[in-house]
Order: structure tokens, then sequence, then C-alpha cells
């Protein structure tokens, strides 16, 4: 009887040695770990108020956790609202992703990621000297602060007159501008816009439908080009061209996913 107690003490132990890790559900300490592991490139749209950033994080779109046990991979001072970071952790069931490590890429006055071009007709134009204030382009606001750079090479501001915006895409699909310039009318496609950006969400299969993009939703049609579809992934940077509604939504023509 004893040596069959024995035989069965090492079967047991041998079949629990045999148990995948990812089945286990929980880490060393007790708490929930995901089943994926995962990566997300963006931009920070928020972070906690708390002084060693524990807590959860917004970044294109997408919340990271962040631990104690996670490592940020750079001084603190840099990691701020519009500076680019690439987030290593486990994916959750939720779309969330709990990181093992975060690294700052870029700063957030290098950074270009969430950077929009917007061609257009000045619709309005504040009753200020300096033209600081909202601007209304093509049905879309666009906020003019003194750091603006303006160029007038091809005209003076007015209302009617066309121009190129390029600037930070706002979540309530404002544009805060970095840089305008008057072009010629026959050399702009009124409401284009160019987003560069970090995926966040994206339907199955045909991949037709509505994508979170950074802050916006890209509507995908069955007749919207897609390049290195293969490369496609939650956190992936891709290039959208489409027209801009005045509500942030982009109907997407063409879709560039970013290689590396």
């Amino acid at each position: 009887m004893r040596g069959k107690i024995i035989r069965l003490l090492a079967i047991v132990s041998v079949l629990a040695a045999l148990v995948p890790a990812s089945m286990a559900g929980a880490s060393e300490d007790g708490s929930e770990t995901g089943s994926e592991a995962g990566e997300v490139q963006g931009v920070v749209e928020a972070l906690p108020g708390t002084t060693n950033l524990v807590g959860d994080w917004l970044v294109s779109g997408v919340t990271v956790h962040v631990t104690t046990a996670t490592e940020i991979d750079d001084d603190l001072a840099a990691v701020a609202v519009g500076a680019t970071v690439e987030v290593e952790g486990v994916w959750e069931a939720d779309g969330s992703i709990t990181a093992h490590e975060v690294e700052v890429s870029e700063d957030a006055e290098d950074d270009d990621y969430g950077e929009m071009k917007l061609e257009g007709l000045v619709d309005a134009l504040p009753a200020t000297p300096d033209l600081v204030g909202d601007w209304v382009v093509s049905g879309v606001t666009v906020h003019v602060t003194t750091e603006t750079e303006i160029e007038t090479e091809h005209g003076s501001i007015a209302v009617g007159a066309a121009v190129e915006v390029e600037g930070l895409a706002e979540a309530d699909g404002s544009i805060t501008a970095h840089r305008i310039e008057t072009k010629d009318p026959e050399d702009i496609d009124e409401h284009e816009a160019v987003l560069l950006g970090t995926v966040g969400s994206f339907p199955s299969g045909d991949l037709v439908g509505k994508w979170r993009v950074s802050r916006h939703v890209v509507r995908v049609a069955p007749d919207t080009t897609i390049r290195r579809a293969r490369l496609l992934d939650r956190g992936a940077s891709v290039r959208v061209v489409g027209t801009l509604r005045a509500n942030g939504t982009i109907r997407a023509t063409r879709v560039a996913v970013r290689a590396g």
C-alpha cells in the first residue's frame, strides 16, 4: 500500500510540473495575469496624479496599468502628456495592458504621433490683430496660439483663403495648430486630412468598420486602401488619409501601417 501511495504522489508531481504557467491565472503575488504579451507605441494622453506615476495611463487611447513593478526606462521628468512612449507588457481581456516596461522614445516637444495635416478654406477668423484665437477651416475648429507659425507666401490670411494646417489632433475634433500656410486653391484637396497615430482597436475579419487611432474614430469602408495590413496590430503606427468631419471622425480613403 505504501508503495502505491508513493507512486501516486510521484504521478501527481509530474502532472503539476507539466501544467503551463498560463493556466495558473495568477502571479506569485496573487494578482491576476494576462494571457498575451503585447506592445504599444503611442502618445501619452493622460497620467495619474501620483509622484511615481503608478496608476492608469492613457496612451493613444489604450489604458496602460503602471505598477510599482513597472520599469520606466527614462528620467521620470521626460514622462509627460504629449510624449511618445513604448510599452511592453501583457494584454488584458478588456483591451488594456499591464506594463512591465515603459520607455520614452520622444519627449513632448519632439513627438509627431497624433499630428494632423488638414487642407481647406478659411470659414471664420478671430477678431484679433495677431489672429490668435479659434479659426474655422472647412468646418474644423483650429486653435491658433502665439506659438503658431503662419506663412503667407501664397496670399494673405482672410476668409475664403486656402490654407494647409499642421498641428495636434485633439479629441474633440479640433486641431491645435503648429503651422499654417496659405496655398493656391488649385493645389489643395478641401477637407482632406492626414493623421499620424497609433491603433487602439480595429474590427476583425475584413477590417471594415470603426477603428480607434490615437484620439480619433476612423471609419474604414470596403473601398478603403489598406497598405501593409499584415503588420496591423494593437499599438501599430499608421498614417490615415481621409476626410475629417467636424466631430473629429475621419472617413479613410487610405491607411498605411508603418513598418517598425
